[in-house]
Parts: C-alpha cells; structure tokens; sequence
C-alpha cells in the first residue's frame, strides 16, 4: 500500500499541474473573448495577432530571397502604422513598439518617405491622447524616423509638425517621467540631424571658472544622492576635467563588420551615446548602411563587398585573441593612469 500511494502521488500532482492548466485557459479563454470584442470594435483586427507573430518569423529569417524578405518586412511595417489608430491603447501601443525594433534594425527611408504624412498624423494623436508609454514609445519612434529620414526636406517637416507637442509634453509636470525623457531625446536628436553645420568643437571663454566648476563636481559628497550615484557623477567629471585641462580623452574603438570607428573626443562620445541610445543593438548595422550616420562619423560611403571579400577579410580566431589581449593591456594601463590622477585629485 505505501508503495501505491508513493507512486500515485506523481499522478495526483500530475492531474492537478494539468487542472492548474485548464483554469489558466478558461482564464485566458475569457480574457480573450473581451479582448476579440474590444477589437471589433476597432479599426483594425489583425494587428494583434501580428505583434504576437513576430518574435517567430520576424526579422531577417533563414529566406535567402533579399527581395522578398524586404517585401515582407515592408508589408508588417505597414500593418504597424495602421495599426497607430486603432482604439485600443495596448494595441497601439504594441504597434509602437514593434514600429520601434523595425525601425532600429532596417533601413527603409524610401518607403517612410511615402508615408510621412500618415506617421505624422498617428504619432500626433499618440503624444496628444495618449498617457505615459505611449507617448515615450511615439517620441521613440520620431526619434528612429529622424534617423531614418536624415535632414531632408520631408524628415525636417515631420520633426517640425511634431515639435510644439515634444515640447509640451517635456514641460508637462504630470506627465510620466519616462514620456518626458523620451520627448527630451527626440528633440534633441531632431535638431541635432537637422542641422546640417554643427560642429563637433565647443569653446568655452572662461575656463578658471569652468576648472572651478568641474573640480567640485568631481569631488562632490552630497549626500542627498544614492552612493552609486555620486560615484558615477565624480567619475565622470573627473574624466571631464582631465580632458578640459589637458586635453586628454580616453579613446574608444568601435568595430562593425570590417570597418573601425574611432570615438576620440567628448563631442563625439556624446554623439554616439546619443544615436546609441535610439538605435540599441541596431547601431552596427546603420554605422555600415545608414549614410546620414557615416556622413556624422566620417565613415565615407557605404560599402559593398561581396561574400569572397567578406571571406578573405575575415581573421582567425587566434588574431582575435591577439587583438583582444593587446586591447585588455592597453585599457588597464589608461584605467591605472586614471586612478593616479583621480588620487592627485582627491
């Protein structure tokens, strides 16, 4: 008898995993009875069912047809933009977000040119009626569509149209912290690509008092901040400071494909942690395809290798193992040098 019960008890637990399964599909079962009422009541009815589609034959794909593969990434982005209007806020906002990843990992500036109006009108109605992630997804998307569009005619238009609502929305003391961050970035990243003579070297006449400055700054204690917090503003500007004074800035290599991107000043560093934090894990792929991002690096045209070039530039796995070595060396000796000033400092 015992050995009975000590084998049934898998059962049992067995039966009450799967009836634990069946009440979580009742659930679902009726959530989504109202969420198929609530679509019907939309605009649009498929999109949902596209968004939860798309972690499983999104992007990229094994299809080796480039054209078709653009043709139907194009078809989503399309279901995505009308899917900006439907009446329901989650839908939109999943439209948004799947706006946003498409965007940050293709280029498409030609097929956006043909629709800047309908994006400009949807993404108004999202930072006008929307709340919280809505509206820091629809500044996102502007953000991603600025790149996209560079400092034409039309992307400058649509920056333009959608300005005064960046701005109010920034101001908005009761809006969520997230939405006003996001309309920040836009706005900045808007007017930066739209100014086709920025230049990357800022002078500053009063520099005592700007030493003065950033030597407090780089030895503040406050404590009305989070330790970690003070820890990364000290660190900072001491960077900042030893830069100002002596004109040292630590560089940083970043390589894509077979091209090297040397970030070399704090002007720049600040331009791509910029374009970065709109682009994510899709900045490689616009530093070797998007020409408004290699006009701003100095990276020249695009280009355009075949697959036995692409072979023949590959390095072995032990000349990576050089280059990495050689690069660990080289930031231990500027992190060494780093900590001698910060104690000179301190």
């Amino acid at each position: 008898m015992p050995r009975a019960r000590k084998g049934s008890a898998p059962r049992k637990g067995g039966q009450r995993r799967r009836g634990g399964a069946r009440s979580n599909t009742q659930v679902d079962s009726g959530s989504s009875e109202d969420e198929a009422a609530s679509e019907a009541r939309s605009t649009t009815s498929d999109c949902p069912s596209l968004l939860s589609t798309m972690a499983e034959d999104s992007f990229g794909g094994d299809a080796v047809d480039e054209q078709g593969q653009q043709e139907d990434l194009e078809e989503k982005v399309k279901e995505y933009v009308d899917c900006l209007t439907d009446k329901s806020a989650k839908t939109r906002q999943g439209a948004l977000e799947s706006l946003r990843l498409a965007l940050a990992s293709h280029l498409l500036p030609d097929f956006l040119l043909e629709r800047c109006l309908t994006l400009a009108d949807a993404l108004e109605k999202c930072l006008k009626k929307g709340k919280g992630e809505e509206q820091a997804l629809a500044a996102a998307v502007l953000s991603l569509l600025c790149v996209q569009l560079g400092p034409g005619p039309k992307g400058e238009e649509l920056f333009h149209s959608l300005h005064p609502l960046l701005v109010s929305v920034l101001s908005d003391s009761a809006a969520s912290p997230a939405a006003r961050l996001h309309c920040a970035s836009a706005l900045g990243l808007g007017c930066y690509v739209a100014a086709a003579d920025v230049q990357e070297d800022f002078i500053y006449e009063d520099m005592d008092t700007l030493c003065s400055t950033l030597r407090t700054l780089a030895t503040d204690s406050s404590k009305y901040r989070a330790k970690s917090d003070r820890r990364r503003q000290r660190s900072v500007f001491r960077a900042v400071l030893q830069f100002v004074e002596g004109g040292e800035c630590e560089e940083e290599t970043v390589r894509f494909g077979l091209e090297v991107l040397y970030v070399d000043s704090w002007a720049r560093r600040r331009i791509y942690a910029a374009f970065k934090d709109v682009l994510g894990s899709g900045m490689h792929h616009h530093l070797q395809n998007n020409e408004l991002l290699r006009d701003i690096f100095g990276l020249g045209p695009v280009l355009v290798l075949d697959a036995t070039a692409l072979k023949a530039c590959k390095i072995s796995r032990f000349e990576k193992h050089l280059y990495n070595a050689a690069a660990f060396k080289a930031r231990t000796k500027v992190r060494s040098r780093m900590r001698d000033k910060r104690a000179d400092i301190l």
